[in-house]
């Protein structure tokens, strides 16, 4: 994917799929029976779960159901969430007694 293809316009696409991204996560923590600390270390954890998205996005763009455009947004977007989960993370497990992250 050549990222450098990507216009200007797509940031803004960018911006709210890795909202969404996040959002989407940390609610599905709220599902687990735990304490809300707990519940936000599972949302949070949740975070970097893109590698499926990014198999069906190779999959659609390989088909010809997606463009190299969405794809590249696809890419950034699940790179970006998975570069941001270890350093949001760590402070909430820390908080919540872990010894060591």
């Amino acid at each position: 994917t050549d990222l450098h293809s990507l216009s200007l316009r797509a940031l803004p696409i960018i911006g709210i799929l890795f909202v969404i991204a996040i959002i989407s996560k940390l609610v599905s923590g709220w599902g687990c029976q735990k304490k809300v600390a707990s519940r936000l270390g599972v949302g949070i954890g949740m975070i970097p779960r893109g590698e499926v998205g990014l198999i069906f996005a190779t999959i659609g763009l390989s088909g010809g159901i997606i463009s190299a455009e969405l794809y590249g947004i696809l890419v950034i977007v699940i790179m970006a969430t998975t570069l941001v989960t270890p350093p949001v993370l760590r402070p909430v497990l820390l908080a919540q007694g872990k010894k060591e992250v």
